[in-house]
């Protein structure tokens, strides 16, 4: 109660007319030796070892600047900063420190919102001239901002072209439920290229604005492969996240589909091989995509595809990307297995979401597609499986029904084993 009187004490408006500095960190030695430093140059400093208690500083008391530790009470320092940077969509400069260097670290930090990240001990005079430096920047970036108007609520090409100035907005070629994409020009090479404008709070909470960033940055590491979409930058202002991505003309699978066509037995083998392809390119890098779907693949007008959206995706080895109970995933297109716990799947659970939209490719049916996706995902651990019948779909070989019903087995040991054996089995039906 006493710390709690204390610190009300100290963030009492009326007190103070210097530019207020939080700073969160459960280290209360490095936490008093930094708050010293900080109010020998005047700042005003509020402390908390919190993250729960930070964050209800950052929304009361308007501060200039965070500084927060990865060691904190309560959620870590990364998650605290996602929070308030992210989530909260909080306009202030968050400077990250640690003493961790590990490249890793400091990565994280990065992808969770920090502005800058320095390593402890941190020297009087570096962490007086940054803190300066940093709070100058947003002091002139809100001057900047209130003469010229804030950026739109809604994306829009005006406002991608404000900040991503390498690149010319050609137009607008989608929408959906975290965002618009856009055609881009890339200025230097004239190049088209796919840029996704989202807004953080789109993305819903913490959990799910770590995943996309996670995502992201494994987009960003994996080497180009002519069947993936290639992420090339991430770009993050206070009011949006723009994701650059290589540019694919034609349409989505999704698109096709709603369009009334069903896939030739030739165009779905065409567009299976090319998915499987990428998946063995993902699983020879040990990461899984985890919601492949109509709308996720992009086909070209030579039935060429490309398969895109890492946003929730994985390696395999990082079983803290799912909590126990929370599907990631489209529903339609899960597998079993996912919706049970997601934390065990492997590759077999994208061949399943792969086999299960070819099915809705050649049939224009999802098998199992209900009233809501809770119905949906009862019908799938529950009810009868769906089989690609050869005799009510003559225009299907019976091998190429075989094939989808072994990726679409309820259980991962009776579908493929890896997406090198589908691969494996499409070219023996080729031959043939």
């Amino acid at each position: 109660m006493e710390e709690r009187q204390q610190i009300d004490n100290q963030t009492d408006p009326k007190t103070r007319s210097n530019p207020v500095i939080l700073i969160g960190d459960s280290n209360l030695a490095d936490l008093s030796l930094t708050a010293s430093y900080l109010r020998n140059s005047g700042y005003h400093v509020i402390t908390t070892p919190d993250s729960y208690r930070l964050v209800r500083l950052t929304q009361r008391e308007s501060p200039s600047l965070i500084i927060i530790s990865d060691q904190l009470k309560g959620h870590d320092g990364y998650e605290t900063c996602a929070v308030i940077k992210l989530h909260h969509q909080v306009d202030v400069p968050v400077v990250f420190y640690s003493s961790d260097s590990s490249e890793h670290s400091i990565l994280r930090a990065y992808d969770s919102g920090a502005d800058d990240y320095l390593l402890k001990p941190v020297p009087e005079s570096i962490l007086r001239a940054k803190i300066k430096v940093h709070i100058r920047h947003a002091e002139s970036t809100a001057s900047e901002s209130a003469h010229s108007g804030s950026p739109s609520e809604t994306p829009d090409g005006k406002t991608a072209d404000a900040f991503l100035p390498a690149y010319t907005m050609v137009e607008k070629i989608g929408s959906g439920a975290t965002g618009t994409v856009f055609r881009a020009l890339n200025k230097t090479t004239n190049e088209s290229v796919a840029v996704k404008v989202i807004k953080p709070s789109q993305l819903g909470n913490v959990r799910d604005l770590q995943r996309f960033f996670r995502g992201a940055l494994i987009g960003l590491e994996l080497p180009p492969h002519s069947c993936l979409v290639q992420i090339l930058e991430i770009k993050r202002t206070p009011d949006f996240i723009y994701q650059i991505m290589e540019y694919v003309p034609g349409r989505t699978l999704q698109a096709i589909i709603r369009s009334g066509i069903w896939l030739k037995e030739s165009e779905a083998m065409s567009v299976i091989e090319c998915i499987a392809r990428a998946l063995n390119h993902l699983h020879d890098h040990q990461v899984l995509h985890r919601d492949v779907k109509p709308g996720n693949i992009f086909v070209t007008d030579s039935w060429q595809a490309k398969l895109g959206d890492l946003g929730i995706s994985r390696r395999m080895i990082d079983r803290t990307a799912t909590t126990i109970g929370h599907v990631v995933g489209t529903p339609g297109y899960l597998a079993p297995e996912q919706v049970l716990d997601a934390r065990p799947i492997d590759i077999r659970a994208d061949l399943y979401s792969l086999g299960l939209t070819m099915h809705h490719a050649v049939t224009g049916t999802n098998p199992y597609e209900r009233e809501s996706p809770y119905a949906s995902i009862l019908a799938r651990l529950d009810g009868e499986e769906a089989t690609l019948d050869p005799v009510r779909n003559r225009n299907l070989s019976p091998v190429f029904c075989t094939m989808i019903n072994k990726l679409t087995r309820r259980r991962p040991e009776e579908r493929f084993a890896t997406p090198l054996e589908l691969l494996e089995e499409i070219n023996r039906i080729q031959r043939n």
